[in-house]
């Protein structure tokens, strides 16, 4: 049987498929998902869509069995269900994948999407995955899934409902605002780059719950750029990372995608986010949906969504590598941020920076002192460099380091990066560029470029992020509500940049 029935109550549809009670029992030792099965190519492959051999939803169904009249409403169960390979490789875990590897598999979300929306007939394309066995999974191979329902599921409908009435009287676009509010305030922002910003929400039900939203008004897949594309295969890993760093184990939850319905028209009112569900509130505690959360759909949250996003942060750091070494209570409160860029592959090669850097020029001449016993400038060196350009490019603003203080603000280190290309000598005649990479209320970053003088291809690249503090009590200050003059022209600089 494959059907869909209809609660009046709710109004919302409910598949009915107990053909997938029949599935059989794999094998020990066997997975249908590997090369060798006869089920998918045996020379093996990087990603691949595999049809579903189960489907809750077919585009030929059967009959529904004859059980409707009045208020008892069936369709047949009409529609696609897809199985997506992340990997050949059985034991693949989603964060070890390469950057060309994540490329290849948003790209295949992409391509599976447009493919079921090409179909009128569908309503909503929900691609999702379920990792762990706390959440049924019977097969470990790691993989995804792909729905295309004839409707639009209910809590889709209610998010558009909100959104739209929101849109509605203020013509802005709801998710967007409730970001900019999240990272206004900040104690919930987990990490973020150019493209993606990923935070456990204010309201968030369960513990460990996170967002993945794009940072700018786009409705669904097909609406990204090449260069956003990629950034979420990797933002998604990083994800995966993160949460499997934070208790040293591979951790079970339910990614969702959350794309707008498809061939109903535009929806301006929606944003592309994804929704992470982790069943475990502890690393020995599951979380349980009960009778509240499953009974009358109110959910009780039995942690704090900031505390366990300072946990999340801290587990994102271990799994990029990047711990700062900051230990005290300010560096800890205020979030140490990572501003940090998603590494480029050559298979993205269509990602181009926002501009050529065209901010301050610092004119450094190496010293001796500054080499090593190698002859070659010691890359402790390039750091100070940065503060130097750094220096030089506040004063573009029309201000100076030392008249900020006097004004009450101060910018300490939070993180730095610094990456080397190739060497400079004693006597290099060198120049450093700086500008303006990232703002917020509550912290700013900085990117460097270190040329050697007529050479066009940089020596050293790098970026420094700070937090805005009071002077005085070296807390955490919003620089944008003391200064907004300030503020709005580094905003204005930055989005030149664009």
């Amino acid at each position: 049987m494959a059907e869909l029935r209809y609660n009046p109550i709710t109004k919302d549809w409910v598949m009915v498929a107990s053909h997938r009670q029949s599935r059989p029992q794999m094998p020990k030792g066997w997975c249908p998902f590997c090369p060798g099965s006869g089920k998918v190519p045996d020379e093996g492959f990087d990603v691949l869509r595999y049809p579903n051999d189960f489907p809750a939803l077919m585009q030929n169904p059967p009959r529904p069995d004859d059980v409707a009249g009045g208020l008892f409403e069936v369709r047949p169960a009409y529609g696609r269900c897809e199985v997506l390979l992340y990997s050949d490789k059985h034991n693949a875990f989603l964060k070890d994948l390469s950057d060309e590897h994540v490329h290849k598999l948003a790209h295949m979300w992409l391509d599976c999407f447009n493919d079921m929306r090409s179909d009128e007939k569908i309503k909503y394309v929900f691609l999702f995955e379920n990792r762990g066995e706390p959440v049924g999974v019977t097969m470990p191979h790691p993989h995804g899934q792909a729905y295309g329902y004839p409707f639009i599921p209910k809590k889709i409908e209610e998010e558009l409902e909100g959104a739209g009435e929101y849109y509605k009287k203020t013509g802005k676009n709801l998710f967007s605002e409730l970001l900019r509010q999240e990272k206004e305030d900040g104690r919930r922002i987990i990490f973020e780059n150019e493209y993606f910003t990923v935070y456990v929400p204010f309201f968030s039900p369960i513990t460990y719950g996170t967002h993945v939203i794009i940072n700018r008004p786009v409705a669904d897949l097909s609406q990204m750029t090449e260069e956003e594309l990629c950034a979420l295969g990797e933002t998604v890993r990083d994800c995966a990372g993160m949460y499997d760093s934070l208790f040293d184990m591979p951790f079970p939850y339910m990614l969702c995608m959350h794309n707008a319905p498809v061939n109903s028209g535009e929806h301006p009112e929606y944003q592309f986010h994804i929704e992470f569900y982790p069943p475990m509130r502890a690393a020995d505690r599951q979380q349980f949906f009960a009778s509240s959360e499953t009974g009358v759909g109110a959910w009780c949250n039995p942690n704090c969504p900031e505390a366990k996003a300072e946990e999340l942060r801290q587990a994102y750091k271990k799994f990029k590598g990047c711990l700062p070494i900051f230990k005290n209570r300010l560096f800890r409160d205020t979030a140490v941020f990572s501003f940090c860029r998603l590494r480029r592959s050559a298979r993205c090669d269509t990602i181009k920076s926002r501009r050529d850097f065209m901010s301050s020029r610092s004119p450094i001449t190496a010293r001796y002192a500054e080499t090593d016993r190698m002859g070659i400038i010691h890359h402790s060196v390039y750091p100070i460099w940065y503060e130097v350009a750094r220096t030089d490019y506040v004063k573009t603003l029309g201000i100076t380091y030392s008249k900020l203080e006097e004004m009450g603000v101060m910018t300490p280190l939070v993180s730095l990066s610094c990456k080397y290309s190739s060497a400079a000598f004693y006597e290099d005649e060198l120049l450093v560029e700086c500008r303006l990479s990232a703002l917020t209320p509550a912290r700013v970053e900085f990117s460097y470029r270190v040329f050697r003088k007529g050479e066009e291809k940089p020596l050293n690249t790098g970026s420094t992020l700070h937090a805005w503090v009071d002077v005085k009590t070296f807390r955490p200050t919003n620089f944008k509500k003391r200064f907004p003059d300030l503020y709005a022209k580094m905003e204005a600089e930055l989005a030149s940049q664009e």
